[in-house]
C-alpha cells in the first residue's frame, strides 16, 4: 500500500509540477502576429499567469495548439493601449499587435475564449486556475502578440552598433510616452525610477540580432485646466533643454533637469545606470537626443500631413471596443475618455514652431 504523501510533499510535488509545465509552456513560439485574429481556442492548452505591478492584474500567456499569445484582463486602460498600439506601432516603433476582445462577438471572442479556457486548458498550477475566473470578469479583454524576451542584451558593450540602434529607439519611444503622458517606463517627463519590464529584448526573425519591443504602452490625457497647463509648461521646458540644444549643449542637457522633480535626460541616464548598468558615452547620448528629436520630428510630419490624425486614431479604437449591439462596454466607454486628441494636438503645437 502506498504511503500517503504529507500536506508539504503534496504542494513540494505541486510546485514542481507547475515549473515543469511553465518551462515546457515557455519552449514554444509566439504566434505570428498575423494570425492573432484567426485564434481557435478549442486548441487551447497551457495556461500561466504572470503577474502585473500594484494596478495591474497581469497576463495570461496560453498554448494555442504549439504557439503562444497572450490575454490580458480588460480594464479601464484597455482602449487607451490599444491606442497606443496604434499610434505607436504609426510612427515604426515595434508593439505587439493587439485584438479587443468583446462578450458580443460571435465567433472566438471573449466569451468563447473564457468558456474554452476553463473547460479545457490546462493551468500552469491550481493558484493560476483559481486567478483565472477573479481576473476575467469584465466582459472583455486584450488578445496580444506575445514577445519572446531574449536573455541576449543588446546593450552589452560588444554589439556596438545594435547598442546605438537600441539607445536611438528608446530616444523615439521618449518622444511618443511625453506626447501620450505615459509615465510607466523611463523617468523622463514623469516622477518614478522608471519600469524596464516594459521595454522587452526580441531576436529578430532574420539574422542574429536583437531589437527592442515595447509593451504595455498607456495613455492619460490631463483633463483639468491647471493640470493641462502644468503639463505643457513642462514639455515646453523639456523642449527648450532638449530639443533646442546642439550637440556641443550635451553635458548640460544631461546635467540639467527641467525641475527639481523631473528627472529630464538625467533621470533616462540614470534609468540606464540603474536598470541596466550602463555609463552612456558621449556618443550615446547623442544617439539618444537624436532618437527624440526624430520621434518628435516623425510625429510632426504625421500630424502636419493630417491634423485630425488622432481623431482618427480615437474612432478607430472605439470601433475596436463597440459590440455587434452599437454599444460600447461602460468600462471602455470610461477608457476612451482618457484619451483627448486635444490634449495631443496642444503638445505637438509645444513643437511646431515653425508653423
Amino acid at each position: 500500500k502506498a504511503k500517503k504523501m504529507t500536506f508539504k510533499e503534496e504542494r513540494q510535488l505541486a510546485a514542481e509540477k507547475a515549473k515543469e509545465n511553465v518551462k515546457i509552456l515557455f519552449s514554444l513560439a509566439p504566434l505570428p502576429a498575423e494570425y492573432i485574429a484567426e485564434i481557435n481556442w478549442e486548441t487551447v492548452g497551457l495556461c500561466h499567469h504572470i503577474p502585473g505591478g500594484e494596478q495591474s492584474s497581469g497576463i495570461f500567456v496560453m498554448q494555442i495548439g504549439d504557439k503562444l499569445v497572450t490575454v490580458k484582463p480588460g480594464s479601464v486602460s484597455s482602449p487607451g493601449e490599444y491606442f497606443c498600439f496604434l499610434f505607436y506601432q504609426k510612427m515604426g516603433l515595434r508593439i505587439p499587435r493587439l485584438k479587443a476582445l468583446l462578450a458580443s462577438d460571435a465567433e472566438n471572442g471573449y466569451n468563447h475564449m473564457v468558456s474554452a479556457v476553463t473547460k479545457k486548458a490546462t493551468f500552469t498550477s491550481e493558484e493560476v486556475k483559481l486567478s483565472f475566473p477573479y481576473l476575467m470578469k469584465a466582459n472583455m479583454a486584450l488578445l496580444g502578440e506575445f514577445i519572446l524576451n531574449q536573455p541576449l542584451n543588446v546593450l552589452s558593450r560588444e554589439r556596438v552598433e545594435e547598442r546605438l540602434e537600441a539607445i536611438s529607439e528608446i530616444g523615439k519611444v521618449l518622444a511618443l510616452d511625453l506626447i501620450m503622458n505615459n509615465g510607466d517606463r523611463i523617468p523622463f517627463a514623469h516622477r518614478s525610477d522608471g519600469n524596464a519590464n516594459n521595454i522587452l529584448f526580441e531576436r529578430r526573425t532574420a539574422g542574429n540580432g536583437v531589437h527592442l519591443c515595447f509593451i504595455d504602452n498607456t495613455t492619460t490625457a490631463i483633463v483639468r485646466p491647471k493640470g493641462r497647463k502644468k503639463y505643457l509648461k513642462l514639455v515646453e521646458e523639456i523642449r527648450e533643454l532638449v530639443y533646442e540644444s546642439d550637440s556641443s549643449l550635451l553635458d548640460v542637457v544631461f546635467r540639467t533637469t527641467p525641475r527639481e522633480d523631473i528627472g529630464g535626460m538625467r533621470g533616462v541616464a540614470d534609468f540606464f545606470r540603474l536598470h541596466f548598468e550602463i555609463e552612456l558615452s558621449e556618443k550615446e547620448k547623442v544617439a539618444l537626443v537624436s532618437g527624440f528629436k526624430a520621434g518628435i520630428d516623425n510625429t510632426l510630419d504625421m500630424y502636419r500631413e493630417n491634423p485630425n490624425v488622432f481623431h482618427e486614431l480615437k474612432d478607430e479604437t472605439a470601433e475596436a471596443f463597440r459590440e455587434t449591439s452599437g454599444e460600447i462596454h461602460l468600462m471602455s466607454e470610461q477608457g476612451l475618455k482618457t484619451i483627448d486628441p486635444a490634449f495631443y494636438d496642444n503638445i505637438i503645437s509645444c513643437f511646431d514652431l515653425g508653423n
